[in-house]
């Protein structure tokens, strides 16, 4: 479940399981949100057959900001089959910026691994604190196997 958003419009500190219908309910509010959902939900797919059990979701999309840029995937590159990824997008397995930028345009979403390094810490850290304050802040960790 994911829970409310403080005032300054995150989730508060830590990772918060959530299955795919929370994300819709809590996350998919308005037509640019949903359309966000709609336009990752392939991606998903390919995580979820290539062996993949969890992703968290992290940056703006995970706020109350209405009209987030993309969402930001953190995925466990150690139990992904990444030749099954490449059937969906050759880009979704990559982390390089062009990469990044593709799988922007063909899904809404940017896929990052959580153990590569931002700023010198893992991204599932990076991704837990505000930029500019560094004041910890939510995630929300989607089990992929539970996922339509």
């Amino acid at each position: 479940m994911i829970p409310a958003f403080d005032p300054t419009g995150n989730l508060p500190p830590g990772i918060h399981s959530a299955a795919w219908g929370d994300v819709l309910k809590s996350l998919g509010t308005g037509s640019h949100r949903r359309q966000l959902l709609q336009k990752v939900r392939p991606a998903f797919m390919a995580f979820k057959e290539a062996g993949c059990c969890t992703l968290y979701l992290a940056g703006s999309f995970v706020s109350t900001k209405k009209r987030p840029g993309d969402i930001d995937v953190l995925w466990d590159p150690a139990c992904v089959d990444t030749t099954i990824l490449e059937r969906t997008s050759a880009t979704l397995a990559e982390s390089s910026p062009s990469a990044r930028v593709e799988q922007k345009r063909q899904f809404g979403a940017e896929f990052i691994p959580m153990t590569a390094p931002r700023s010198g810490i893992p991204y599932i850290d990076f991704f837990q604190t505000e930029k500019g304050t560094d004041a910890p802040k939510g995630i929300v960790r989607l089990d992929l196997r539970y996922f339509p």
